[in-house]
């Protein structure tokens, strides 16, 4: 990326700092965090961090800088394939909600993703992040919890967009560069800088063996077992939900059981009397 413009009067914000970052969930709603080694005390922190030359887009940077940091084992996968782009203060990492030309401020860009395996973040060697786990964090103590200013902006965009509390996870997504780019104009992003992020292309390729036919049916076999494993987690979802009303109903003395009892009774006076009615006729 270019260096940072000496002109205020240009018509942009002059960017300090990028940084990107994973809103890193499970199927369950829990956010993936830990505490940030280079604060003073207990501050949550979403994993993330800078770019480098390797990364061959945002997407691609914040998944190595989550990896660095929780565990190559993690494999999230995208839920939103708009991200999230905002300014912070140089100051206080506060949002900065209206930009104006040649205003100094970080960059910061946000994806968010799902652990789809049931894996869990580990600690690693490097320690960016100590202690990460899986946090249920609710609207309130999102504003309680003592965690990272620019933490905080992405999960309030997080509950804004209803992907919290509860994630839906969309098979195959991909990064919208599109959006991203357009997110960057409206901040007063220099258009060196969006265009250099905005434009470059997503080259995913699903397996490092997908030369040739062996590796088309491996790509096949590893859509199959998504698939597979998304209806497994529905049916399971299902099936509680089931066992919970059947629980209500069944339980002697409720309301429901009640109207369970009531509404019986009632089918089976209409098909004795439809009964009848038929023997008499017959």
């Amino acid at each position: 990326m270019s260096a940072p413009r000496k002109s205020e009067d240009d018509g942009y914000v002059i960017i300090e700092r990028t940084s990107v970052f994973f809103v890193a969930l499970d199927e369950y709603g829990r956010v993936h965090m830990g505490f940030d080694a280079f604060r003073e005390g207990d501050v949550l922190t979403l994993p993330g961090g800078g770019i480098e030359k390797s990364d061959r887009n945002l997407f691609a940077a914040g998944g190595r800088e989550t990896r660095q940091e929780f565990g190559k084992h993690m494999r999230y996968e995208l839920i939103d394939s708009q991200p999230y782009v905002f300014l912070c203060s140089m100051e206080n990492d506060s949002l900065i909600t209206n930009p104006r030309p040649g205003q100094r401020a970080k960059l910061r860009v946000v994806w968010f993703v799902m652990e789809m395996h049931g894996h869990v973040p580990r600690e690693q060697k490097s320690r960016e992040v100590l202690a990460p786990r899986a946090y249920h964090i609710s609207r309130q103590q999102l504003e309680e919890l003592p965690m990272r200013e620019s933490s905080r902006i992405a999960l309030r965009e997080a509950f804004r967009r209803n992907i919290l509390p509860r994630p839906e996870y969309r098979f195959r997504l991909k990064p919208d560069m599109e959006a991203l780019r357009n997110q960057m104009k409206a901040c007063l992003i220099p258009p060196d800088v969006y265009n250099y992020h905005g434009l470059r292309k997503v080259k995913r390729s699903p397996l490092k063996m997908s030369a040739g036919p062996f590796g088309a049916y491996l790509h096949q076999l590893e859509v199959a077992e998504k698939q597979r494993l998304q209806l497994e987690r529905r049916r399971v979802t299902q099936r509680r939900t089931l066992d919970t009303h059947l629980r209500g109903v069944l339980k002697p003395g409720t309301a429901r059981n009640k109207a369970y009892l009531e509404e019986s009774e009632r089918i089976l006076a209409n098909l004795l009397a439809n009964l009848r009615q038929y023997c008499t006729n017959a």
